[in-house]
């Protein structure tokens, strides 16, 4: 059998469960909690950003939220269109752990094509303020699918700064996706609040200064840097002032800025005074996994899947051309070419993050024998831990500390994974096994 062929089929039967088997199995699930999935929860985007409040004893958290369609369970509604609703949970903590603030409130978003129920281009945000005493903060969002009851949540630390000093100050950076100028001349903004881009994406810095007199006027300067912290734009200008509160933006060169995550630092000087901030942003391309902050990154971890031909294509193409080869590559074995999202892709690099986050040691746990092969058979039926009943025969002869079993009914295969040296630095003790799956 065509190897590449053996492994995308490998891969698809992991797919196929996540998309077709219930959770619940017949076996306890506190023998398979180390595997269970966070794809399975609502996943959702989050920006926090911190502004003056009208009242100058107080410090403004502003909150944006966004899902897209793909997340939420559409159902058919009374007009023939699709409605999904879900509940938005905030609470806010102090230091001590006191909930200080919070919101409950329920959201709703209607379509009419059936298509746009299953889009992760289409999305809904929703936005919220608090406005509190400046001090250090804790957030705590979940949202939650009315239909499914599914629930997902994220936490966060954030400051609140003390904007109520008569001097020169600076609020955080919020980046937007967009903006416009009402005819009252205010702005209408609206927030990047997850990191994809797109062709035609515009990216923008907004920020407020504070205490700027009428007729004076600010020095902002501000510079980019990678990942690297490599410098990659930079550029200054003078700001009129406006009194208590001057609105601000520029617009960043975004199609210049590679896949990566980057930081903006600003200062602002006047009349010998100057203020700094700085805020990260992730810049990412549509299409590739978000939890790679470059895309040779991405590239590297295609060995349990691409040739080593297509590997080697895709490590040594030109900076400007891997995006464009790693999108055909999933493009090419894409099983659903019919629909936007690539099934494949997702599941693929939800296997290597999980084996990243759960087997990493002396090295990352996608290279180890666990994550090799939870990546190509995905999650195991059943796990049994420190077993020396079974397998005392085929162990015979070597010193064990710790011994982990992994069983798949769909192949009839157990896998022997042994510690040695009790530093939990599991090796497959049976490759046979798997190396008789390759060869069926």
């Amino acid at each position: 059998m065509n190897m590449l062929k053996l492994k995308h089929q490998l891969l698809m039967i992991g797919i196929l469960c996540v998309l077709n088997l219930p959770i619940s199995r017949v076996f306890s699930q506190a023998e398979l909690s180390h595997f269970r999935k966070s794809n399975d929860l609502p996943l959702f985007h989050m920006a926090t950003v911190n502004f003056a409040s009208e009242d100058p004893d107080l410090s403004r958290l502003e909150l944006y939220i966004k899902i897209a369609n793909d997340q939420i369970q559409f159902i058919k509604s009374k007009d023939g269109g699709f409605i999904a609703e879900y509940e938005i949970s905030v609470d806010i903590f102090n230091k001590d752990g006191e909930r200080v603030d919070g919101k409950i409130w329920k959201e709703e978003t209607t379509i009419n094509n059936f298509d746009e129920t299953t889009s992760r281009s289409l999305y809904h945000v929703s936005y919220v303020s608090f406005d509190l005493p400046p001090n250090e903060y804790q957030i705590s969002v979940s949202l939650r699918d009315l239909e499914t009851l599914r629930t997902g949540l994220q936490k966060r630390s954030i400051p609140l700064r003390d904007y109520s000093r008569d001097e020169l100050l600076v609020s955080d950076i919020l980046y937007l996706d967009h903006l416009f100028l009402r005819e009252d001349g205010t702005l209408d903004l609206h927030p990047k609040v997850s990191s994809e881009r797109y062709e035609k994406s515009q990216l923008y810095a907004y920020f407020e200064v504070y205490n700027i007199g009428a007729y004076d006027s600010v020095r902002i300067t501000y510079e980019i840097l990678n990942s690297g912290k490599k410098s990659v734009q930079k550029g200054g200008y003078w700001l009129k002032g406006e009194g208590r509160v001057t609105p601000n933006f520029f617009e960043i060169a975004g199609d210049s800025l590679p896949h990566d995550v980057y930081k903006i630092q600003l200062t602002l000087g006047s009349n010998g005074n100057t203020v700094s901030i700085e805020k990260s942003f992730k810049w990412y391309w549509s299409g590739i996994p978000v939890s790679f902050a470059k895309i040779e990154d991405a590239i590297e971890k295609l060995v349990y899947i691409a040739t080593k031909k297509e590997l080697k294509k895709l490590k040594k193409a030109k900076k400007e051309e891997q995006r464009k080869e790693f999108l055909e590559f999933w493009k090419l074995h894409d099983p659903t070419p019919e629909t936007n999202e690539n099934e494949l892709m997702e599941e693929y690099y939800h296997r290597i993050d999980f084996a990243t986050e759960h087997f990493s040691g002396f090295k990352d746990g996608w290279k180890t024998d666990m994550g090799m092969l939870y990546v190509k058979l995905g999650p195991p039926d059943f796990v049994e831990r420190d077993h020396f009943n079974q397998n005392l025969a085929f162990l015979s002869g070597r010193t064990v500390k710790s011994l982990e079993v992994w069983m798949y009914y769909q192949y009839n295969r157990q896998f022997i994974f042994v510690d040695e040296n009790g530093f939990g630095e599991y090796r497959l003790a049976n490759p046979q096994a798997f190396y008789d799956i390759i060869n069926r």
